[in-house]
């Protein structure tokens, strides 16, 4: 058995707030930054020297999005 599979249920409440309660502008923002930082912490957990982490091209990117998000506010 995968190690996810066991782990999955203590990231239970994590996974369902990566989907947007509302099909609104505003949850569905909420509901991908979620997805961004659960994301972020799982692979933090990963051991896998292959993996290659571009922090400048993460944080431009998550700097975008945010400015997106403003917009609509």
């Amino acid at each position: 058995m995968r190690n996810l599979e066991t782990e999955i249920p203590s990231y239970l409440n994590d996974f369902r707030q990566t989907i947007p309660a509302k099909h609104d502008q505003e949850e569905i923002a909420r509901s991908l930054q979620h997805t961004i930082r659960f994301y972020c912490q799982l692979r933090s957990k990963l051991t896998m020297p292959e993996l290659i982490i571009h922090s400048q091209a993460e944080a431009a990117s998550t700097k975008y999005l945010q400015s997106v998000i403003d917009e609509f506010k």
